[in-house]
């Protein structure tokens, strides 16, 4: 297959400026072609007496055995007319064409050519020119042969039947490729390695600041992440399933993707979660259609809104023994209630956070749904911090796979995160592929008395600060509730731009941030269990630094 850089998910390419450029792309990476590397969307410069000239190349195709394709996409109506100029037809309607596709081709092949003499002197390689029309499907009129032949055109048909011998006799439509030309062709495994890491992809290092590492860490994955995907499309067939993964592996992005894709099919979908804070990411992130019928919300406010539609009330106890009853056994009643009061019926549920339901909830779902609806759980069991006797709904949930699909690859947080959570938690999924680096490695601050870790962590914060991180960026996470934090009560008054981000470890699971300070960690039993640690620890994307108790 075709090496494509850089690598772009297909909701990325849904959301290119160039809908051709996406087409081609898709294409591109579709191509049986082994040894092609392709570059799209290649910035570059050409230097002279007159200035410093900066571009972009649509597609470059380097193999080494045929050298480089450049190629020029147009899309939309593309016409030449006999006075030589150039004219494009498309969303905006009909304009000419100030700079002429072959003009910028031009141009590109002076840069490259430039560029390669810095990098690799003066090996001789073919750049052969393609104009690429993906929206075009016949050339009609006379060819412009003075300027054009038909291996310059690659057209909507040609497009759609490429093969590998087509790309390759379009390698040969240049100079130094004929059958008697002289070339440096084919490259040895040094010289192309020269061309591919040090002309297409350089590995620079320049001296940007922390937090513009930490965003370009936070692109990667968030690329990554989205390359999940292909677990739905693997599964889109299975109608009632679990997906099981540990935290950092995707499951609350495919949760929404999963319901996403359930809407596009015409279904009324309901997406439920457990946290608060996690019910507002998700109506935030869904894709913002008005005929996509998604209706997103924890399962207590499901119930509430429900109750209250059907005139039950919601009146939650006062005494703190009895609000557990009430959450865990009384909400379902009410919700079951009002649906026999106010009937209502969705096409497809998707839960995120599964393993934080009662055994009890899956009954009380089930009167929501149609008699063959879709279901999608996604879980990680070493997250139940609530002690749920969690196990798959197969007796609830007629025709249930009785067992979960795996996900076990973290894509979540930097290299040296992931790497730290597999080190200490056996829960912990595998680092992914290609995860970046954020060059900070985890580190653990201890601490013996409360004034100790409160000095601790406001040293912390101040350095994170200089740094130029932002309280939006940091999350302060607790095993306890935030008032019985000696430490984070501490902060909210000498830091109160903090406040808002200071959690319970357990309301913030399927979340994360660029940094996480995990606080209190070892002051007690509970704050002691690992799988407090592992949850909020697996929060942070980027930098991650725990306050732990000295023994």
């Amino acid at each position: 297959m075709a090496t494509i850089y850089p690598h772009r998910s297909d909701e990325e390419l849904d959301t290119l400026p160039s809908r051709a450029e996406a087409k081609v792309y898709r294409r591109l990476r579709a191509l049986d072609f082994p040894g092609l590397t392709v570059m799209h969307s290649l910035a570059t410069q050409t230097r002279n007496a007159k200035g410093t000239w900066v571009g972009e190349i649509d597609f470059l195709l380097f193999h080494p055995y045929y050298g480089f394709q450049l190629w020029e996409v147009k899309g939309g109506g593309v016409w030449l007319e006999a006075d030589g100029h150039w004219y494009s037809q498309g969303n905006h309607g009909t304009h000419r064409l100030i700079t002429t596709p072959l003009e910028q081709l031009k141009k590109q092949t002076g840069s490259l050519l430039q560029a390669m003499g810095k990098v690799v002197g003066d090996l001789r390689l073919p750049v052969a020119p393609v104009l690429v029309f993906p929206d075009v499907g016949e050339w009609r009129g006379e060819m412009p042969v003075l300027a054009l032949n038909r291996d310059h055109l690659l057209l909507k048909s040609d497009l759609e039947a490429l093969t590998a011998d087509d790309l390759a006799r379009r390698f040969t439509n240049a100079p130094l490729a004929g059958p008697h030309a002289t070339n440096d062709l084919p490259l040895t495994k040094q010289q192309a390695k020269l061309i591919e890491h040090h002309l297409l992809r350089p590995a620079c290092a320049l001296v940007g600041s922390v937090v513009e590492q930490a965003r370009d860490v936070e692109a990667s994955l968030f690329r990554l992440g989205n390359e999940q995907q292909w677990v739905l499309r693997l599964l889109e067939y299975i109608p009632r399933m679990a997906i099981h993964g540990g935290a950092g592996t995707g499951k609350s992005i495919l949760a929404r993707l999963r319901a996403e894709q359930l809407a596009r099919e015409g279904k009324r979908v309901l997406l439920l979660c457990f946290n608060t804070a996690l019910a507002e990411a998700h109506r935030q992130a869904l894709f913002e259609d008005d005929a996509l019928r998604i209706e997103a919300l924890t399962f207590h406010e499901l119930c509430e809104q429900r109750a209250k539609a059907a005139g039950l009330g919601w009146q939650i106890p006062m005494a703190p023994g009895e609000k557990g009853t009430f959450y865990n056994e009384t909400a379902p009643d009410l919700l079951v209630e009002a649906l026999h009061r106010r009937p209502d019926t969705f096409d497809a549920l998707v839960v995120d956070e599964a393993q934080d339901y009662e055994s009890y909830w899956w009954l009380a779902l089930n009167e929501l749904l149609a008699s063959e609806a879709q279901v999608t759980l996604f879980a990680d069991p070493a997250q139940n911090l609530y002690g749920r006797d969690y196990q798959l709904p197969v007796e609830v949930f007629t025709g249930m796979v009785p067992y979960p699909f795996m996900l076990h690859r973290n894509y979540r947080n930097a290299l040296e995160i992931a790497t730290w959570l597999r080190q200490h938690h056996a829960a912990a999924a595998e680092p992914g592929d290609h995860l970046p680096s954020s060059e900070r490695g985890v580190e653990t601050l201890r601490w013996k008395t409360p004034e100790q870790q409160c000095e601790l962590a406001r040293v912390t914060l101040d350095s994170l600060e200089g740094e130029g991180f932002t309280p939006e960026q940091i999350l302060l996470l607790t095993p306890f509730r935030v008032e019985k934090s000696e430490v984070l009560t501490t902060l909210a008054e000498t830091h109160p731009q903090y406040a808002a981000r200071m959690y319970n470890v357990s309301a913030v699971k399927g979340l994360d941030a660029s940094v996480v300070l995990l606080m209190d960690i070892g002051s007690g039993t509970w704050a002691s269990d690992p799988k407090v640690e592992y949850v909020g620890a697996s929060r942070a994307k980027v930098l991650l630094r725990l306050f732990r108790k000295a023994a």
